[in-house]
């Protein structure tokens, strides 16, 4: 018996020790804690070597707590994780474990024991109490809801403004396997259609942009992305439709004679490598099984990358060959976190934002993020029929990459521009040349 209990104790270590996020829960591994804790309570006595550490009057202390500590834990992270970008460090998880014992002391002394006392608090009183506190929070979420969150409860600046989005977004951006047809795309502002768009979502508000450029010159764009949609022309994704749209499109743009010149711009690295985690140590590979589809055979990481990059490649030259001007949009940094929490003040008492507005993302990350797109599209044969816009070179620093530049904030959420953003990208484009 004294072996099993040790055996238990020993797979609840092992569990703390060895589970991470990746472990797949629920499933086969919960059973380890599970079974740990069944052999501890059969066979763990007073007599018992881990009877007698589990008996220690600290353990039993913490015990007496534990509910309150449960109760208490999980708001406490929450609230830090959400005030935090990335992962909490080990210091502030340090201070909010310390918290929540403080306050689960306190819960415990001065509420679960004396709602023990049947005779101060009876049945009646708790059922009442109750009542009335699930009124109180009930009625505090719906006026937190119907007031958006009290947004007024900060002051925010006045560059929270331009935190738009295109007004084409909506009504022309398309996806799903009943996308807009080419031959349906939204054409503005100008009446002759001298430019086209292509892309995913990540060209939508740069091509308003451009648009409102060109309106002066009475000359139009045809607007055409798909949302989550990678260069998909050699190969087909599991994103419904977009395999289909991009060769519709492709083939639309060709035959399109108005249609002089093309940007097109996808966000490459959420297909090679996923979504972004701030400053992430390692980048992880593409994994074609999950973003592929119909493949004849299987493929690494290393041929799936090149794949994507041939499929893009033909685009590009299918565009030139048709007699296309190209302007190729280079990887838009990303945040780490959306905007409006970035500039959000970490607390009502000051100004200061969670995120440094000046600095927001480095240039370490942003090129090894996108290592492999930008060292392909660098190797173009630029001339005077292919053109390379670089948001990097463009928006950031030397070092660091801006959410707020000018006064004026450069997204709408964690990785797409504003209006306001985009409209600084074009400006600084020459397309005269």
């Amino acid at each position: 018996m004294e072996l099993l209990s040790i055996l238990g104790i020993s797979m609840i270590a092992y569990s703390v020790v060895s589970f991470d996020s990746e472990t797949p829960f629920p499933g086969f591994y919960t059973l380890v804690p599970v079974l740990g804790t069944c052999l501890i309570i059969v066979f763990a006595d007073s007599k018992s070597f881990i009877g007698r550490i589990l008996s220690h009057n600290v353990l039993v202390f913490v015990g007496l707590i534990s509910y309150s500590l449960y109760l208490w834990h999980q708001p406490l992270f929450a609230f830090l994780r959400a005030k935090s970008i990335g992962e909490p460090s080990t210091h502030l998880f340090t201070v909010a474990i310390a918290s929540t014992f403080i306050l689960a002391f306190l819960t415990w002394k001065y509420i679960e024991r004396p709602f023990r006392d049947k005779v101060t608090f009876t049945r009646a009183l708790i059922f009442q109490s109750s009542v009335a506190s699930i009124a109180i929070f009930f009625s505090v979420g719906l006026a937190g809801h119907f007031y958006k969150g009290f947004a007024s409860r900060f002051d925010m600046p006045s560059y929270a403004d331009s935190i738009k989005f295109s007004p084409k977004r909506e009504e022309c951006h398309t996806t799903g396997e009943n996308y807009l047809r080419s031959s349906e795309a939204c054409k503005y502002f100008g009446d002759s259609i001298t430019w086209a768009s292509f892309g995913d979502s990540h060209t939508i508000e740069p091509a308003y942009a451009l648009a409102k450029r060109l309106e002066s010159k009475n000359e139009g764009l045809v607007h055409l992305s798909f949302s989550g949609c990678a260069p998909a022309f050699l190969f087909e994704v599991k994103v419904p439709g977009c395999t289909k749209w991009i060769k519709e499109s492709l083939n639309y743009l060709e035959n399109a004679k108005s249609v002089q010149n093309v940007l097109i711009g996808f966000r490459y690295s959420s297909f090679l490598h996923g979504d972004h985690v701030n400053y992430f140590p390692s980048l992880p590979d593409i994994n074609p099984e999950y973003q592929f589809a119909n493949l004849s055979r299987p493929l690494n990481a290393t041929e799936a990358r090149e794949l994507y990059w041939t499929s893009l490649e033909a685009i590009i030259s299918k565009l030139i060959a048709a007699g296309k001007n190209v302007y190729i949009l280079y990887p838009i940094p990303e945040l780490p976190v959306n905007i409006h929490k970035a500039i959000t003040p970490f607390s009502v008492l000051g100004k200061t934002t969670m995120l440094d507005l000046d600095r927001s993302i480095s240039a370490q990350y942003y090129f090894r993020r996108n290592e492999f797109i930008i060292k392909k599209l660098d190797s173009l044969p630029y001339s005077e029929n292919l053109h390379a816009i670089k948001p990097f070179e463009i928006l950031c620093s030397e070092n660091y990459c801006p959410a707020v530049k000018g006064g004026t904030a450069l997204y709408f959420d964690d990785d797409h521009l504003s209006v306001a953003g985009s409209m600084l990208l074009i400006r600084s484009i020459n397309f005269e040349k």
